[in-house]
């Protein structure tokens, strides 16, 4: 009787009478095939579309449990398992750097496709021409719900989502009996989505922050914030970065809103341009406009009315036009120590009224004025120092009316002797 053949694995069945002397080798074979089936592992290295065969009576690629794919291919590959009409499993690992797929002789079955770096359950359900290949992994695993007696150890590798069309669908890290917050990511954006009550993010310890924008920031909100509906803070709100709104951002609090640029400037810009600038020198404020020439201007509304208060020009070096009249404090009320002016003519006839043009400034129109420096040795009370590195001068024209008012009166004294003689 002639020896026959396992249909899976091909293991020599000895006929009676057959392999006279050599059945002990015969044997031997077969064993290691079944160890091979079992236990065995093997490592291919691919360079291109393989054939995974099982031979009759021998040991071969077909034969081995465990398959670590590697080499490397120069493009996706195609693993064949030969025939068709053997039930093979096999525990794959594609290690190549290409995408395999996976199908059971030349027929049109279902097959497989494992992506690099991803390992796999894989069987063929040997039924010939339209042979089928799963992936055990999802075909059986997929649609059951496995329960975990203790904690999952991924041993340091990923746990992988796919991209989830919306919240619920597959591929979604779903929290809670109603499926109450999920984790998923679309293939465009990454969502947690909340049903029930708030959404918290939260430390168990006092003091430690929570960080949110770029992996390498150190601040407690990175980078850009996006808030499309109302925001709540009931303590302080630390921002190291930009804060970009679509629409207006509004600031409404019960207490103080402190803006502290510690030791910056605070900027207002204007489609990226720097339009005003408040800083700080040796503790005095500036308040700078950006763009060349640029008026500062101080409106208000009068009655209902918008009027323009105060402005600025910047292109004549800052000269100053009021809507209305310039007024100070001369209440008796607030006065002490008042004594009237006297030998007021003398000091006006040593003072000079000249004409002259700024050179600090571009393009100069002529004026006319008095030179503080002159004025100080003369009337000291009208004349200011700056606190700035030249440490300008100027005039105080408003207190020069009152030696001219006093000047006037003893020229018309003098005038009235004159014409008594």
């Amino acid at each position: 009787m002639a020896s026959t053949y396992t249909a899976n694995t091909g293991i020599e069945k000895i006929g009676s009478g057959e392999q006279a002397g050599t059945w002990g080798t015969t044997t031997n074979v077969n064993f290691d095939i079944i160890d091979d089936s079992l236990n065995g592992v093997l490592s291919l290295t691919i360079s291109g579309n393989t054939t995974l065969t099982t031979s009759d009576g021998a040991i071969s690629n077909g034969h081995h449990r465990v398959l670590l794919l590697g080499g490397t291919p120069s493009s996706a590959f195609t693993l064949t398992i030969d025939p068709n009409d053997q039930q093979k499993w096999y525990l794959l690992k594609n290690n190549t750097g290409q995408s395999c797929t996976i199908k059971q002789g030349g027929g049109s079955g279902t097959t497989v496709v494992m992506a690099t770096g991803t390992s796999a359950i894989i069987y063929a359900d040997g039924t010939g021409a339209n042979a089928n290949v799963g992936n055990i992994s999802t075909d059986v695993l997929g649609d059951t719900s496995p329960q975990l007696g203790g904690n999952l150890d991924v041993n340091g590798k990923l746990i992988k989502f796919g991209d989830a069309g919306t919240a619920g669908t597959d591929d979604t890290l779903e929290f809670g009996a109603s499926d109450d917050m999920q984790l998923y990511h679309d293939a465009t954006n990454s969502y947690i989505t909340n049903k029930t009550g708030a959404l918290k993010i939260a430390t168990e310890t006092s003091g430690i922050a929570v960080t949110i924008g770029h992996t390498t920031s150190e601040t407690t909100i990175a980078d850009n914030a996006t808030i499309t509906g109302t925001a709540s803070v009931g303590g302080d709100l630390t921002l190291a970065a930009n804060i970009v709104a679509a629409a207006a951002i509004t600031l409404d609090c019960g207490g103080d809103i402190t803006l502290d640029a510690d030791g910056g400037d605070i900027l207002f810009k204007d489609a990226g341009t720097t339009i005003t600038t408040i800083s700080n020198s040796s503790n005095s404020t500036v308040i700078a406009t950006g763009p060349s020439n640029a008026d500062f201007i101080v409106k208000g509304n009068d009655g209902g009315s918008v009027i323009t208060a105060l402005t600025i020009d910047m292109s004549a070096a800052g000269a100053a036009t009021f809507n209305n009249d310039i007024t100070a404090f001369s209440d008796r009320r607030l006065k002490t120590d008042i004594e009237p002016i006297t030998n007021a003519l003398p000091k006006v006839m040593q003072m000079q009224g000249v004409y002259y043009k700024r050179n600090d400034v571009e393009n100069p129109k002529e004026q006319i004025g008095v030179i503080a420096q002159d004025m100080e040795a003369i009337l000291p009370e009208v004349v200011l120092t700056a606190d700035d590195d030249m440490q300008t001068k100027s005039v105080d024209y408003g207190k020069l009316c009152a030696i001219l008012i006093e000047s006037i009166k003893e020229l018309k004294t003098e005038l009235n002797e004159l014409k008594k003689n």
